[in-house]
């Protein structure tokens, strides 16, 4: 019967230690292999939330996020994947900002973090734009927004 319950006492410390480093142990983040954007569309000053996405599919905020676009959004949900677009070279983002009918331009930063660029935003040419179009270096709104 003795040594049953030192088993048992010696097993228990055991899993009390490894449940207590566990607890605190801080949560492991895999290294940052890019970086995901979506356009918020808000009300006022429109912004754009960035995120690190790590190798192992998890997000998490980039430091400073939202980020300023410089345009108006229209406060409701945007019916749109292209209403953000990467330059062809992948140094800036284009904002679609439908509640301004304009474009704005965002400079990338090697840490995922936005800025806007001067002279931005510029107009669309059109009416509450939703979609963004990019060639090489030509960028276009759909006809009429």
């Amino acid at each position: 019967m003795l040594l049953p319950a030192r088993v048992a006492i010696t097993l228990g410390s055991a899993a009390l230690l490894l449940g207590s480093v566990t607890a605190n142990a801080e949560p492991v983040k895999s290294d940052v292999v890019g970086h995901l954007y979506t356009n918020d569309n808000t009300v006022g000053t429109n912004t754009v939330a960035g995120f690190d996405r790590h190798a192992d599919g998890s997000l998490t905020p980039v430091e400073g996020s939202p980020f300023v676009a410089g345009g108006a959004g229209t406060g409701q949900g945007i019916g749109s994947q292209g209403a953000l677009q990467a330059s062809s070279d992948g140094r800036f983002l284009l904002v679609a900002d439908a509640g301004s009918s304009q474009i704005s331009v965002l400079r990338i930063r090697r840490d995922g973090s936005l800025r806007q660029v001067e002279d931005s935003p510029i107009a669309s040419g059109g009416s509450t734009p939703v979609t963004i179009a990019v060639h090489d270096d030509l960028v276009m709104p759909p006809p009429g927004g």
